[in-house]
């Protein structure tokens, strides 16, 4: 059996060392209640909402929740999909370098 570069003890600890903590990463953002969660979100929503409306501000109630529901709603997507990108492209490294010489031939 002919082990690649990949196949090197030293890839494989850190390709492991750097998908755990993506999981415990997912695994601890899973179990935040939803006030916390809307919290972390609604900060990072308001930093956008400021970069893309100025003068959100000066914006009445009615038009300010429309405007902050629909980013808040994006920014959350976007969490979860970088959050499950990293660990799907993390887990193929990782995969690779354990079982990888099995499934090429």
């Amino acid at each position: 059996m002919v082990k690649t570069g990949w196949q090197n003890p030293w890839v494989r600890a850190v390709t492991t060392l750097l998908t755990a903590p993506v999981m415990v990463m997912i695994f601890c953002f899973s179990m935040e209640n939803a006030e916390n969660s809307d919290k972390r979100s609604g900060d990072i929503s308001v930093q956008v909402i400021k970069v893309i409306h100025p003068d959100y501000e000066k914006m009445d109630t009615d038009s300010r929740q429309t405007i902050y529901d629909r980013v808040q709603h994006i920014v959350r997507k976007c969490a979860h999909f970088t959050e499950y990108m990293m660990l799907g492209f993390l887990l193929r490294l990782c995969l690779e370098s354990w079982i990888g010489h099995r499934i090429k031939r």
